[in-house]
């Protein structure tokens, strides 16, 4: 129950992550209309843009994960087979847990410090910006959590 959860979870920020790509294609294209046609720069589009390609990076990493498309070495797929593949690939997704649990550490210190922060051009807290991390850090760790359960075949349905 909880995976098919989870899985629209994902679903809806799949759903979001196109939504602000579609955004930032217009946003870009009306900032390049205005600077090289009209003669004037819309001064927040660089700065907004960026903060929603950070943010779709963020949010949408644990779909890879879900996927199994992030970077990792292949090598290890074409040599192990069977239980010792399935403890090897256990293996990386604790380490992985490892990291993302420092990501989340270290997140919630940057949202700490974007409470005294404003950004230049939108003068929007920045905690409202770095919120994505600790997010992004959280729905990682639970998709993490989720394949250790699929390669432990506890879990069969994704």
């Amino acid at each position: 129950m909880f995976s098919r959860l989870f899985s629209k979870v994902q679903n809806i920020i799949n759903g979001i992550t196109g939504a602000v790509l579609c955004c930032m294609v217009i946003i870009v294209f009306v900032q390049v209309i205005m600077r090289y046609i009209m003669g004037h720069s819309i001064s927040w589009s660089e700065e907004l843009t960026r903060y929603m390609f950070v943010g779709m990076i963020y949010m949408g990493v644990n779909l890879g994960i879900r996927d199994e498309i992030q970077i990792k070495i292949d090598v290890v797929d074409m040599i192990f087979k069977g239980k010792a593949l399935k403890m090897i690939k256990v293996l990386q997704y604790v380490i992985t847990l490892i990291a993302i649990a420092a990501g989340i550490v270290g997140s919630y210190y940057l949202v700490k410090v974007g409470f005294r922060a404003t950004s230049p051009s939108l003068h929007m807290p920045m905690w409202m910006m770095y919120i994505v991390f600790p997010i992004g850090f959280f729905l990682d760790f639970i998709e993490v959590i989720r394949r250790i359960m699929i390669e432990a075949g506890k879990e069969v349905t994704q």
